[in-house]
């Protein structure tokens, strides 16, 4: 079953680049770990296996490390889209970042992505 908003992906702003970056989403309590597959400074590509199913609309908070910096970055992002079989089976999700970062994690964030292979 694959839900999305293709319209959505002809607005993106900033480029998005190859990655394999493991990852955390926190749903309310709910902790789950994910693998970021391609990313921007706007907004990633997921994959996961996650028990509860995930909905467009729905916020999460994305936490993720990159090499220049000590501290995760944590972000919170909207569920724009979702493609998932069933519970418990394979996911991924197209992530847009609602919130940003601050300076120096944009920057830092800018320069890691600059040393990717563009998506």
């Amino acid at each position: 079953m694959l839900a999305t908003s293709m319209s959505n992906l002809d607005k993106r702003t900033s480029r998005r680049y190859h990655v394999a970056i493991e990852s955390t989403l926190v749903r309310d309590d709910e902790s789950m770990p994910a693998l970021i597959i391609n990313l921007s400074l706007g907004g990633a590509l997921a994959q996961g296996a996650f028990d509860t199913p995930l909905k467009i609309g729905e916020c999460v908070d994305v936490s993720f490390v990159i090499p220049d910096l000590v501290r995760p970055l944590t972000v919170a992002a909207e569920i724009r889209w979702v493609s998932q079989a069933a519970p418990g089976s394979s996911c991924t999700i197209g992530l847009e970042f609602v919130t940003g970062f601050p300076t120096e994690q944009t920057w830092a964030l800018g320069r890691f992505l600059e040393r990717q292979q563009q998506a």
